[in-house]
């Protein structure tokens, strides 16, 4: 095409616009200020792109952009919104790095420990499926991910980590690294594609329990299972740990030699450090399985830097024929401490991680001086839960005898 504009003579033009042909213009002001602009129609409106001034920007290169532009508009795309798009690409950054940043800037504020423990649970269990995204690119499926597995199971929480991503992604647009909605919003938003829960004040009913009478039956029929998810089961069951802990049980938390298990306080309701001491059986079939250890997590998921999928115990409990919950097992424990041993009330509720009342300095206290009690007490279960389940005899063994 024929251009209008000439390379030696733009600096000598007077103020004004002046066109280029192809949509390119040249914008003289009074000042002398002199800078290259893109001017074109986008659904019937007209738009404007600045392409830099003439200090910076070369007529060749001009032209050379507005051929560009041309090209995105004759696909049907807006060259001011692709230009933005590749702005935010460069300057992106992945939502855990700016959640974790974010965290830590917010917990300077908080005074209470446990508002503390749910924003760092939030930002590294609960929204883990988000860490490797674009904070720029999440969509309402991926927050709607997050949040349809714990939404129904457990409210609360599941409100607690709406609302925390719902600041992260507002505090994502105030600092100009995401444009588009936020996709945690709950007005007039994620309202209509969640599912209502109980309302507040309606008491949940308790978790679905074994009798212990059947545990012992119930864990040879698990052994026999050659599964991943039978042996967390498995674990679970002799450490009594919620299912939150046992998924995300890695090996950096394991001491085979001291034999424990510490599971960090952002995994803990109670807010603290919690020492598991485990049973020779579990022992046993950790060294067996550090020996084949994939990756960091004890019971890795599909690939070794994620865990399994935290229903996969309950997937299991339903194959198996069984109308328990994971959680109920921890109810089996404490119904066979209080019915068939001495234990204490005391060292009893720290093995299933609820802190009796008293201070900061007692509790403390009675965590540490406990252990060796809780230890004689995860033996003892570990004994019963895996004792032989007594021979069924028949009824013609019966007359014969």
């Amino acid at each position: 095409m024929q251009y209008k504009l000439n390379p030696k003579s733009i600096d000598t033009l007077p103020p004004g616009t002046h066109g280029d042909g192809n949509n390119l213009y040249l914008v003289v002001k009074q000042s002398g200020a002199r800078a290259y602009l893109l001017r074109y129609q986008w659904h019937g409106r007209p738009q404007k792109m600045g392409l830099g001034s003439t200090r910076d920007v070369s007529l060749k290169d001009a032209r050379d952009k507005a051929i560009d532009a041309n090209r995105l508009l004759a696909k049907g795309l807006n060259p001011r919104d692709t230009r933005d798009e590749e702005r935010y690409a460069k300057d992106s950054v992945l939502f855990s790095d700016f959640a974790e940043e974010l965290r830590l800037e917010k917990q300077q504020g908080f005074k209470n420990k446990a508002h503390k423990a749910k924003w760092k649970r939030t930002v590294h269990v609960h929204a883990k499926p988000l860490h490797k995204k674009r904070i720029d690119l999440i969509t309402t499926d991926d927050v709607l991910e997050v949040l349809r597995p714990i939404w129904l199971k457990t409210p609360v929480a599941a409100k607690d980590v709406r609302q925390h991503l719902e600041a992260i992604f507002a505090a994502a647009r105030a600092t100009k690294k995401r444009r588009a909605e936020n996709p945690a919003l709950w007005k007039g938003h994620l309202e209509h594609l969640l599912p209502k829960t109980k309302r507040k004040g309606k008491v949940r009913g308790p978790h679905k329990s074994m009798p212990y009478e059947e545990l012992s039956a119930f864990m040879a029929e698990l052994a026999a299972k050659d599964c991943v998810s039978a042996r967390m089961l498995e674990t679970c069951i002799l450490t009594c740990a919620r299912t939150n802990e046992i998924i995300n049980m890695k090996w950096s938390q394991v001491d085979l030699g001291k034999e424990t298990w510490t599971v960090p306080a952002e995994m803990m309701k109670m807010d603290r450090d919690h020492i598991v001491p485990l049973s020779r059986s579990v022992v046993t079939f950790l060294q067996s399985s550090q020996q084949m250890r994939y990756g960091g997590y004890v019971f890795p998921g599909r690939s070794r830097s994620e865990p399994m999928s935290n229903m996969a115990m309950l997937e299991l409990l339903a194959d198996m024929g069984r109308d328990v919950t994971v959680h109920g097992f921890r109810a089996t424990f404490r119904t066979w401490a209080d019915e068939e041993t001495e234990f204490s009330n005391q060292a009893v509720e720290f093995c299933i991680a609820h802190v009796p009342g008293g201070d900061e300095a007692e509790k403390v206290y009675r965590r540490r001086s406990m252990l060796a009690k809780r230890k004689q007490i995860m033996e003892a279960w570990a004994r019963f839960a895996t004792k032989p389940p007594p021979p069924v005899i028949s009824i013609e063994s019966k007359q014969a005898a």
